[in-house]
């Protein structure tokens, strides 16, 4: 028996597409299997145990084997043993180079336990078999590999959807992941991309509106406050934030994000009422000086309508034809920014109609 001893490295490897509960593919079940066997083999002294657990064997690019190559590389491990071939790699060239050139220019012994491969031992028709072991690993992959293929484009002829998630605005059938359905909560969002777009705003600016709309909510509550995210210190170009003095709508007002946060800026704030009026008022005159009032007030109304599916009116009017409610909606759709300066004066950016 020789006294020399092998500074050992064990590698085990499971992929994604083997079931973790098939014992005959389990980590568990390598170890086990490749323990016995350095048990009747002295002179193989463990040294280090790596596991690339759900990478498959087509793949080098495994963070364990990749450790392991360093490690030989390094002199520290000068001999590898696996449960079977396919659990080093499944690709003939990959395989065919590390064990038939790259290890015994390094001296590094190679070891398949249930193929009966070890390098060291000068059998005849060792070469041979591992060889061949290696083309049928590589041949069965590409094999599967065909196989998923040719499913998939089957799938996607019948009109399956085989995408591993839903694309926004849909969500997968519960009754047929397969199937797409459309998604209650989020077909407006996607209703008010296309018309944005269609208006010939850019992706940032849908991006951001969207962004206003949607994701500025109060808490316990699926609604966006009516200015959340339009308002803005005309100074430091923050949002001003929405704060409340005290119980009571009266006592709402907005302050400087900045200054709230201690970074500098003016410490202005006003009220919410004070802003309602204005904008009111701003939002009147604009519609006022527009070249075809009746035209531009039916414009933005069939867009409100298509996007929120609303039947009600958009535009509530008093006795004297002037705007007398503003609603969220209405507020994004019209405004794009109002900023307010440290003298309480509000500065409206408009969203453009043409």
């Amino acid at each position: 028996m020789s006294n020399i001893k092998y500074k050992t490295a064990i590698y085990m490897r499971l992929s994604k597409g083997n079931d973790k509960n098939t014992e005959s593919e389990s980590i568990i079940n390598q170890r086990s299997i490749i323990y016995d066997y350095v048990k009747a083999h002295p002179e193989l002294q463990i040294c280090d145990e790596m596991v690339d657990d759900g990478f498959s064997g087509s793949n080098s690019e495994r963070p364990e084997f990749k450790r392991l190559l360093s490690e030989i590389l390094d002199g520290n491990i000068n001999c590898v043993i696996v449960k079977d071939l396919s659990r080093f790699s499944r690709d003939y060239v990959l395989s065919g180079n590390y064990l038939e050139k790259l290890f015994p220019s390094l001296g590094v012994r190679f070891i398949s336990v249930n193929d009966n491969i070890d390098s060291h031992a000068k059998h005849e028709d060792s070469n041979f078999v591992m060889s061949l072991k290696s083309i049928m690993n590589d041949v069965y992959n590409r094999d599967i590999s065909m196989k998923v293929r040719k499913s998939l484009d089957a799938k996607r002829k019948r009109g399956e959807y085989i995408g591993s998630f839903a694309p926004f605005g849909y969500l997968k059938s519960p009754d047929n992941h397969n199937k797409l359905i459309i998604d209650d909560e989020a077909k407006n969002t996607v209703k008010t991309i296309f018309f944005m777009c269609l208006r010939g705003i850019s992706c940032a600016d849908i991006a951001n509106k969207l962004f206003l709309t949607d994701t500025r909510r109060p808490q316990s509550s699926e609604n966006a406050y009516e200015f959340s995210g339009l308002v803005l210190c005309a100074d430091c170009k923050q949002n001003m934030i929405r704060k409340t003095a005290a119980k009571g709508d009266k006592n709402i007002y907005y302050v400087c994000s900045t200054y709230r946060q201690k970074r500098g800026c003016f410490g202005h704030n006003i009220n919410i009422k004070i802003i309602e009026k204005i904008v009111l008022d701003k939002i009147n005159e604009h519609l006022d000086n527009a070249d075809n009032k009746e035209s531009f007030i039916k414009k933005v109304t069939d867009e409100i309508n298509a996007l929120s599916e609303n039947t009600g009116e958009v535009f509530v009017f008093d006795e004297n034809g002037r705007i007398k409610e503003l609603t969220r909606l209405l507020l994004v759709m019209l405004i794009d920014r109002i900023y307010v300066t440290h003298e309480k004066e509000l500065l409206i950016d408009f969203n453009s109609f043409d």
